[in-house]
């Protein structure tokens, strides 16, 4: 099982790309992964993500900081 993020857009930061399109062995590391990194993705232009577990849509967020 491979747990990832779909973002729509791909951002421009070159490490932020890679790790999405590696993934995560768990939910817990996908979802910290996010927690470090989800002002990078949306100074890149990413406005909202979706968990994926494998093919599956687990649930979707925005990436609105609320400012």
């Amino acid at each position: 099982m491979t747990w990832t993020w779909a973002t729509g857009t791909t951002p421009d930061d070159p490490d932020l790309a890679a790790d999405l399109a590696a993934g995560w062995v768990s939910r817990t590391a996908a979802e910290s992964w996010l927690r470090d990194t989800w002002e990078g993705l949306a100074d890149c232009g990413v406005v909202e993500v979706t968990l994926m577990e494998d093919s599956t849509a687990v649930y979707t967020m925005g990436l609105d900081s609320g400012d």
